[in-house]
């Protein structure tokens, strides 16, 4: 079967697929950031997620991995999805 898109999903910063010509390239999933909200989680000890960081932080390592994605853009990424962006009960990823 041949398919016009090739998907990596990495976390939980984005990198770029080997190139295959006449391929879209697409980041299928990436992030995984936990960020834990005091009083609003059931249980603060536990938690899914790829890399924590705290609320004051999150803006600026977001930030930093949307300017990546446009670097790799420039390479050739036809699109990407952030994955997980809320999650609730048992994970705290943002």
């Amino acid at each position: 079967m041949a398919a016009d898109i090739t998907d990596v999903h990495s976390y939980p910063n984005s990198m770029m697929l080997i190139k295959q010509p006449g391929k879209a390239q697409v980041l299928g999933e990436f992030g995984g950031i936990v960020v834990f909200i005091p009083d609003h989680q059931s249980n603060s000890a536990s938690a899914w997620g790829y890399i924590t960081e705290k609320p004051a932080t999150l803006p600026i390592k977001y930030t930093i991995m949307n300017q990546h994605l446009q670097l790799l853009q420039r390479e050739g990424l036809s699109g990407s999805i952030y994955a997980q962006p809320s999650m609730w009960k048992e994970n705290k990823t943002v």
